[in-house]
């Protein structure tokens, strides 16, 4: 009764802690610089009006034949009860080509009251209220420059959620980016433009409001004005090149604070833009923003704009990344420090979005990607290592678990599928990525070539191949692999000890060779060159670490241990964003220990001394059952693996949480989808399944005990493992009319044994010379009839024949066979493998 108390606490608190990221005191959920409910709208938006795929308009096309060099803004800009702008702006630009007699320029839904060029009007077309189409006075020539003026007012477009123009009380301002408009630039709707993301221009600033307001822009301020009618007239100028997205303007009664940080290239003065009821608590909150600074300075490279600023603004769908005049909401100044990664996030875009820039929308994560790792960059800088890799595994968690729900499949980064720019994928896994990137050039080429590309690319686009090409050849890694695995492909791998073997040396040393499988989830193909770490720990908890370099299905290494390792783990400390969410703990005590990674909770009944445990939680189906039990379906989404150094006595109970309900939003971190697929029939049919190690069959753990939480279909609940013991375990389902999902078969060429048979004392078999060149010996008493086969590291069969029963011995002529390890099996009629081993060939 005791021990059930304890449990129904336990499980309780757990309830409460299975997801990270909550509503707390009603405060909006961020996903990267989004809410929420921002991004809850759009799913709805792109599931109900049927959001056009691979539609953007060819707005780049423009920038080859005249450039947009200037812009000088001149607009007076109403409030909550005079929602209009009215002005004018000057274009000044150059043709590129011979015979230009037209200028088209974006501007939404403003009526356009006149265009002059050289002093003289000039016809023009804005029937659609999209484009404004300007016959020029005459015909360009290459390199010719010059300048139209567009007088313009009106009420300025804003798509209700974010993007356009917004007007609150005393308010007015611009968010330069559209969660739904095509394009997505929204620097037509108060200015007319080039709205895409190459165009980059300067920019001046003449904004007029009433005296009791001020305005705060893009640059530095160069004066004011005191017009005749009571207004004032604000001057600012921005030096470096914008694309429109980036440039805006706020208005309000800002009450500014000013700052200065000392930086790289001298000092950086720093501006506040808050009403006076804000400043104290937007200092509170922005506290660690000096110490952001520095690390970002530290590991990108100069701050590259004149000024740092944030404006606290009345808009609750998120932030905006305007260069050195950020769009910042309200209820993220509050005075604590919950939305610290907001403004982080905001502060990467300097370098990643703002200073160099991806080409087009399809390349998003070149800018929203490196701005979440930005994130765990700060909290690395402020927090320190163990909060860089905690943020890290959360995101990681949300990447596998919810991207391909909320943006309906698997999307590779580049080209980003139009229909899904903004989707989870472009923020999650993204960032999952750029920390993956970061472990395979190592943090002194890593940082070392992004301060070198930042540099080198500064005002200018790119796309995720010059990317790739850069970095390969600044750090000598190259990165084709990682680009065609990781970016420019959907879904994940996933990596697995399938076994290993020690032989002891003799001499203190051992001998371990270690089979490292690869399966995909999702992903179209088998990645190649991964650096994985994988360590061994003796039983006293001593460590040894070695990097694999992992390809194909199988790998295998072989490796000179300094102790007799009694366990084997791939990637510990998570530095490969495999399909894998995972943690370790040392256990020393009767106490609870939770695995929110492996998605396993656990009350430690005994432990002698301490016990090291890892819990995996597995993304990707488990291995099929050998001997089929009718009509039980086994998970084919997910499984978890519980390994470590345990003694005899270590006892624990633990819970692991069912969870296939569809729950709405799916931007809420509810714990749903995890099994749908799976729980398609009431839960009384739901049963757990356990099998000690990849050479055993399933089997069904009748030490279990179900909570159906008061209903058995509602697909939630939470099931009690009464004893938990080293294997894998997964959930099934009793259903007689039930079709699984179709899973790709996935190659047993890393060996996992479908069907282990002991061989007998006599049944040995050798393998000489190993090494060997051009010839090999395999030597032997088999007791039946056997097949041998012989295949590369990348799983490609490059041999077999039959083998008789009895003494055998048999010469293979290897010297087609190439330079590198390869892999034997011998198995009997009924696929029993009796022999597994390698054979080094030297040709």
């Amino acid at each position: 009764m005791k021990k059930f108390l304890l449990s129904v606490l336990f499980f309780t608190f757990f309830l409460t802690k299975v997801f990270s990221q909550i509503e707390e005191d009603n405060r909006p959920v961020m996903i990267g610089e989004w809410t929420q409910d921002a991004l809850n709208e759009l799913r709805n938006y792109e599931l109900n009006q049927k959001f056009e795929k691979h539609n953007f308009r060819a707005t780049t096309q423009r920038s080859d034949t005249i450039n947009l060099l200037h812009f000088d803004i001149h607009l007076t800009v109403g409030n909550g009860l005079n929602q209009t702008i009215a002005g004018y702006s000057i274009v000044e630009f150059k043709s590129l080509m011979n015979n230009v007699s037209q200028l088209y320029l974006d501007l939404l839904k403003l009526n356009v009251d006149s265009v002059i060029q050289n002093g003289q009007p000039l016809t023009f077309n804005y029937s659609d209220s999209t484009i404004l189409k300007i016959n020029l006075q005459s015909a360009m020539m290459q390199n010719d420059s010059s300048a139209v003026t567009v007088y313009y007012h009106g009420h300025p477009f804003n798509d209700n959620s974010f993007g356009g123009v917004y007007f609150n009380g005393d308010f007015g301002f611009n968010v330069g980016m559209s969660l739904y408009e095509n394009p997505h630039n929204m620097g037509r709707t108060w200015h007319p433009c080039y709205d895409n993301f190459v165009e980059r221009s300067t920019y001046e600033f003449h904004i007029t409001c009433d005296s009791q307001r001020m305005a705060l822009c893009n640059g530095a301020l160069l004066d004011t004005a005191h017009n005749s009618d009571g207004t004032i007239t604000w001057h600012w100028k921005m030096n470096e090149t914008l694309p429109t997205f980036i440039a805006g303007f706020a208005v309000s009664k800002f009450t500014p604070v000013h700052d200065t940080f000392n930086g790289i290239n001298g000092p950086v003065p720093v501006l506040f833009g808050a009403i006076s009821a804000d400043t104290t608590a937007m200092k509170n909150s922005f506290a660690n923003l000096e110490t952001c600074f520095h690390y970002f300075e530290d590991h990108y490279g100069a701050y590259p704009w004149n000024k740092i600023g944030f404006n606290c603004l009345p808009f609750n769908s998120g932030a905006m990344e305007h260069a050195g005049s950020v769009v910042y909401p309200q209820f993220a100044c509050d005075g604590s420090l919950y939305y610290e990664d907001l403004y982080a996030h905001e502060f990467g875009h300097h370098w990643w979005g703002d200073y160099v820039t991806p080409y087009d929308p399809s390349e998003i994560w070149l800018k929203e990607g490196w701005a979440v790792f930005s994130e765990f960059l700060f909290y690395e800088g402020v927090y320190g290592a163990a909060s860089y890799k905690s943020h890290v595994a959360d995101n990681h968690e949300i990447a596998l678990h919810y991207d391909h729900v909320f943006d309906l499949g698997y999307c590779p980064l580049s080209p980003m599928p139009a229909y899904t720019i903004f989707g989870r994928t472009t923020y999650t896994k993204s960032a999952d990525v750029v920390h993956t990137l970061r472990t395979y050039m190592v943090d002194s080429l890593f940082f070392g070539c992004l301060k070198s590309f930042v540099q080198s690319h500064a005002f200018q686009n790119y796309t995720s191949v010059e990317l790739r090409d850069y970095l390969s050849n600044c750090s000598g890694i190259s990165l084709d692999n990682f680009f065609n695995d990781w970016v420019f492909s959907a879904g994940f791998p996933h990596f697995s000890i399938d076994s290993f073997n020690v032989a002891d040396q003799g001499n203190g040393w051992y001998t371990v060779t270690t089979y490292i499988r690869q399966r995909l989830d999702h992903a179209p193909h088998f990645y190649h060159h991964v650096p994985l770490e994988l360590t061994f720990m003796n039983d006293e908890m001593q460590s040894s670490v070695y990097k694999v370099d992992v390809s194909g299905p199988c790998t295998v290494y072989q490796t000179a241990v300094p102790f007799n390792p009694v366990f084997a783990g791939l990637d510990l400390e998570n530095k490969i964003s495999d399909a894998i969410t995972d943690e370790y703990h040392v256990i020393k005590n009767v106490a609870t220990n939770n695995f929110p990674q492996g998605k396993m909770n656990m009350y430690v009944y005994t432990v002698n001394d301490s016990a090291f445990l890892r819990v995996e939680h597995n993304w990707i189906a488990p291995d099929p059952m050998k001997v089929q039990i009718p009509n039980l379906h086994l998970s084919q989404e997910r499984y978890w693996r519980v390994d470590g150094i345990l003694s005899d006595s270590f006892d624990a109970k633990a819970s692991i949480q069912y969870n296939g309900s569809n729950v709405q939003p799916v931007t809420s971190y509810n714990g749903g989808y995890l099994d749908r697929a799976l729980i398609t029939n009431v839960e009384d049919s739901l049963v757990v399944m356990y099998r000690p190690s990849v050479s055993a069959d399933w089997q069904i753990d009748t030490d279990v005990l179900f909570n159906y939480q008061g209903s058995h279909t509602d697909k939630k609940g939470l099931i009690w493992i009464n004893h938990i013991k080293p294997g894998e375990y997964t959930l099934a389902i009793f259903q007689h009319n039930k079709v699984d999902s179709l899973i790709t078969p996935v190659s047993d060429s890393c060996f996992t044994i479908i069907n282990v048979k002991d061989f007998s004392p006599e049944e040995k078999i050798s393998i000489y010379p190993n090494p060997s060149q051009n010839q090999f010996t395999i030597e032997g008493n088999l007791l039946n009839q056997s097949t041998l086969e012989i295949f590369s590291l990348l799983g490609e069969k490059i041999y077999s024949q039959n083998l008789p029963k009895g003494i055998m011995k048999t010469k293979i002529n290897c010297g087609n066979f190439g330079t590198g390890i390869f892999l034997i099996r011998i198995s009997d009629s009924e696929k029993n493998i009796i022999v597994r081993k390698q054979v080094i060939i030297q040709n």
